[in-house]
């Protein structure tokens, strides 16, 4: 009886996939996939000063615990990218941090989050600080571009400031649009002088009170677009 054709087995090479051999796109791909498993925004509120805060998951820092940033200074840079491409962040200041004194930080963090993060929405509640004794708007705006001026690499940023507690005036006509328009020339227009100052910036939205601007970028120039409710 003729014994049947067995067919062997390949031998498994020792050898390592090149993996940096592949086209810098495809590279970037393969991490976009290992990042599906981790947060695509993270919050950094007053209630939580040290962390971020996410929604259904324990507290943690970005880029706290991944492997692939161990394995070489190129793998690690491509892989930040792709991180910080896909990632927004959440900053807010409110009373509970928006007194301190212009050396300590409104929050608590990592060396290079601000440098590298690509969009972010910043809410001021600038109302309940302009009622707090002492606390000076022109040291607190001052404060505010200091921080955007931190954001190296930032291509989109949504600037909220909230003027509910303000004392503003009601009732009579004209005298509410009035209020935010000296809001608006207080802290709007440097707000868009500093984001129109970043290298990268692509487009922001500042909103003062109701008011609302959104600017993209073309080419050298700056244009108004139609802001979306949201």
């Amino acid at each position: 009886m003729a014994r049947p054709y067995l067919r062997p087995r390949p031998k498994h090479s020792k050898a390592l996939f090149p993996f940096l051999a592949l086209p810098t796109e495809l590279r970037l791909q393969i991490h976009n996939y290992l990042l599906l498993s981790v947060p695509a925004s993270y919050g950094y509120t007053p209630t939580d000063l040290s962390r971020p805060r996410l929604r259904g998951r324990r507290h943690r820092y970005p880029l706290r615990q991944h492997g692939m940033l161990l394995v070489n200074r190129q793998l690690h840079a491509e892989y930040a990218q792709a991180f910080y491409e896909r990632t927004s962040f959440f900053f807010y200041v409110s009373a509970n941090n928006g007194r301190r004194s212009a050396t300590t930080p409104f929050w608590t963090l990592p060396p290079a989050l601000l440098p590298n993060l690509r969009q972010c929405k910043l809410y001021v509640e600038l109302g309940v600080l302009a009622l707090m004794p002492g606390l000076s708007i022109e040291a607190l705006a001052v404060r505010i571009e200091a921080l955007l001026g931190l954001m190296e690499r930032v291509r989109w940023v949504h600037l909220v400031w909230d003027l509910r507690g303000t004392g503003q005036p009601m009732g009579e006509w004209g005298w509410e649009e009035l209020w935010e328009e000296q809001w608006w020339r207080r802290v709007g227009e440097r707000s868009v002088r500093c984001l129109k100052g970043g290298a990268g910036m692509r487009g922001m939205i500042v909103t003062v009170g109701s008011r609302i601007l959104r600017l993209e970028r073309k080419g050298v120039e700056w244009v108004e677009r139609e802001v979306v409710p949201y």
